[in-house]
């Protein structure tokens, strides 16, 4: 069966408790399921979609073909292809009550749409589905380095104590190390939101390290090494935006599974 992994992958988001039984099922047993009806109705509706038909016409053409095999039934009120679906859910497969969760029809007809459509991706830029690329985790350990060096900085200027910069300043390097934090954590995740966060917030940690830097170094009592330390980050956030600017090259040119 030629979309049968799809109809496994669907099989899944119904019962991710079953992955071992639903991998063992042979093409016969997956075309028994309710997924592989829903495979077939967004197939047909892609097919016909190509012929130029609105989508109206494309759910009665499906449902008259339908018909001339099983009788005639009352359409729902909102044709829509997940309505549509949902209608023949619960006509074919009447006992499956999972398969009738408005949600799990939603996600199934919605990564079908995707795979049939040709628009699905496996992979996201920080992430495949075998977990976190090795770069997005390279850029996570900075961000939790940083949160915990920032930190420290922070309950040291609030104790009143020696901090390593200005009060004010471990603040706003705080502020910027939790959206840093934050961002590389749905980027190695693979959420969209991700990279929103993430660039510029290592933009922002470039700038505030570059001018921790200046200040140091217009400090005649602080040794030059002082003045080098802050730039070590600013040169490993830089490195992170090159990698990060490559990685959307490359996933831009990667044509959709």
């Amino acid at each position: 069966m030629k979309f049968a992994s799809l109809i496994r992958d669907l099989a899944l988001i119904r019962s991710p408790d079953r992955q071992a039984e639903i991998a063992r099922l042979s093409n016969g047993q997956l075309a028994r399921l309710p997924e592989a009806t829903l495979v077939t109705v967004v197939r047909g509706w892609f097919e016909l979609k190509a012929d130029g038909h609105s989508d109206a016409d494309i759910l009665r053409e499906i449902e008259g073909r339908r018909e001339k095999a099983f009788g005639e039934e009352p359409l729902p009120g909102d044709l829509t292809l997940e309505s549509y679906a949902r209608y023949r859910l619960r006509l074919e497969h009447p006992q499956e009550e999972k398969a009738h969760d408005a949600i799990f029809v939603m996600q199934a007809v919605h990564r079908a749409s995707q795979v049939i459509g040709g628009t699905y991706r496996d992979e996201t830029e920080g992430a495949t589905a075998r977990g976190p690329r090795s770069g997005a985790m390279l850029i996570l350990g900075f961000a939790l380095a940083l949160a915990i060096i920032q930190g420290m900085a922070l309950f040291a200027a609030l104790r009143g104590g020696r901090p390593p910069w200005p009060g004010w300043l471990a603040v706003l390097l705080m502020a910027q190390s939790v959206v840093l934090l934050a961002g590389a954590i749905g980027y190695a995740g693979g959420a969209f939101w991700g990279r929103t966060l993430l660039v510029p917030s290592l933009f922002g940690q470039i700038l505030l390290y570059v001018a921790l830097a200046a200040t140091i170094a217009m400090d005649e009592t602080a040794p030059l090494s002082a003045s080098v330390i802050p730039l070590l980050p600013a040169a490993f956030a830089a490195a992170a935006v090159g990698y990060l600017r490559r990685r959307q090259r490359e996933f831009g040119k990667q044509s959709p599974a």
